[in-house]
């Protein structure tokens, strides 16, 4: 039910065990009187029941009150609740509640609402309210008895808080027994790993997904020893996938585990970057080899062009100065076949730390015959 400011009260209406004859309720003959007999003082108990208790007419009109009430709604001690419409102190309180509560007392029945009180600071706090008669067989007063909830009101927000956080969030959590059952999972565990059905994942165990060998009873291995795990593997069902999981022992207040929360994040796209930065990379220190490669095969290639042009110019160039410039020639060509030894056997070395276990490249025309790209394993 809610008022015009849209306040809203939770009711729950239960049987008081009024409905019955009146000859079965009355007192037998000579019974005695259970006041009697205990000795009860019920103005001690009306004024320390509960957090407050309120006493109002048909109309919702307090006409008694505790001495706790004050302290609630955070009245003076000498203050007084006497004359206060109760929709004054409970937020969602209408005529047309009130009514309700009338006709449902009259009924033989009591209700239970969980409401806001307002205090005197304007600040609210969240009561559990339990509504019955005032008196035997009468609607015309009507009994309010108020308990303070707003601690566990306090928590319960928090919880909620906390499910929708994890409910929404684009990390696949679970949650599951000790034996590795799922129990509950979260939206984005179930569309990457159920394609968007519950009924894919509640009630199934890990090794649907993960390597029992490789994932699963590691895992569960570490929780149960109060620690974390953690790695990498691809969904039995989603090859094109590489998953971060992780599992973590819930545990309780007691400190007894209870079961473990799993963690699965999709690691795809970040391996895709590290491969894209680390081909950048390699195309970055190829570039800078080649570079220094063409630098130093530069000189000895110069030498050894100049030297034929001389020859080719000078076909009457005396026999001495012949020698020399032949000499320079082979001088260069030693330089240059040495420095493509070098770039050869760095090339080799380069290839094999890329290439799959098992393998080695066995000639330099494997290089030259498409697989310059090898890439590693992602």
């Amino acid at each position: 039910m809610q008022d015009a400011k849209g306040r809203t009260l939770k009711i729950d209406i239960r049987s008081l065990g009024l409905d019955k004859p009146v000859s079965a309720r009355l007192p037998r003959p000579g019974a005695p009187s259970f006041a009697k007999e205990a000795g009860f003082d019920y103005r001690f108990i009306f004024e320390t029941l509960y957090d407050a208790v309120l006493i109002t007419d048909a109309k919702g009109v307090v006409t008694s009150f505790n001495g706790r009430s004050l302290e609630l709604f955070g009245y003076s001690q000498d203050g007084s609740l006497k004359g206060i419409p109760l929709k004054q102190l409970v937020g969602g309180v209408t005529d047309a509640f009130v009514q309700s509560v009338v006709d449902t007392v009259a009924a033989h029945r009591h209700m239970r609402v969980q409401a806001f009180a307002y205090r005197m600071n304007g600040e609210m706090a969240a009561v559990e309210m339990v509504i019955g008669p005032a008196r035997e067989n009468s609607a015309d007063s009507l009994l309010f008895l108020l308990r303070d909830i707003q601690a566990r009101y306090h928590a319960e927000q928090v919880l909620q808080s906390a499910y929708h956080a994890m409910d929404s969030t684009d990390s696949g959590i679970a949650l599951a027994t000790l034996e590795g059952q799922v129990t509950y999972a979260n939206r984005a565990f179930v569309a990457m790993l159920g394609g968007g059905d519950e009924a894919n994942v509640l009630e199934k165990p890990l090794s649907t997904w993960f390597d029992q060998a490789q994932i699963v009873k590691p895992a569960l291995d570490r929780a149960m020893s109060g620690e974390r795990w953690s790695g990498e593997g691809k969904p039995a069902n989603r090859p094109d996938m590489t998953v971060q999981v992780s599992v973590v022992p819930d545990i309780d207040a007691d400190g007894v585990l209870q079961a473990v929360i799993v963690s699965v994040t999709d690691a795809t796209l970040r391996l895709r970057a590290e491969l894209a930065e680390f081909q950048l990379d390699r195309d970055r220190a190829m570039m800078e080899s080649l570079s220094e490669a063409c630098h130093a095969i530069g000189q000895p290639a110069t030498v050894l062009l100049t030297s034929i042009e001389m020859l080719r110019d000078a076909p009457d160039m005396d026999i001495d100065t012949r020698k020399a410039i032949y000499d320079m020639c082979y001088s260069a060509m030693m330089e240059l076949r040495q420095h493509l030894q070098e770039m050869n056997a760095a090339r080799l070395s380069v290839k094999e730390d890329l290439m799959p276990s098992g393998t080695k490249a066995t000639s330099g025309a494997a290089f030259y015959s498409g697989n310059a790209d090898a890439q590693p394993n992602a």
